[in-house]
């Protein structure tokens, strides 16, 4: 089974408007934590999609969850 593709949707910060950065399969689960840590609370949704499964899921809570624990383990 393929590894699930990441969307995260971002407010601005100097601009104003929201958008999505895509992340494709190729991009590991760490990788996608460090973008949501540096995105910090601007970070609005993010939504883990199977395309095999056919399934969209709101993994926002979850997401940001592992990206403060993994932050408060740095310090």
């Amino acid at each position: 089974m393929p590894d699930p593709i990441y969307f995260i949707e971002v407010a601005g910060q100097n601009v104003r408007g929201k958008w999505f950065l895509e992340f494709d399969r190729d991009e590991s689960r760490s990788q996608i934590i460090d973008t949501i840590r540096e995105y910090g609370a601007r970070v609005l949704k993010v939504l883990e999609v199977n395309e095999d499964e056919g399934t969209c899921r709101d993994v926002t809570d979850e997401m940001k969850a592992q990206a403060n624990a993994t932050l408060q383990a740095a310090e």
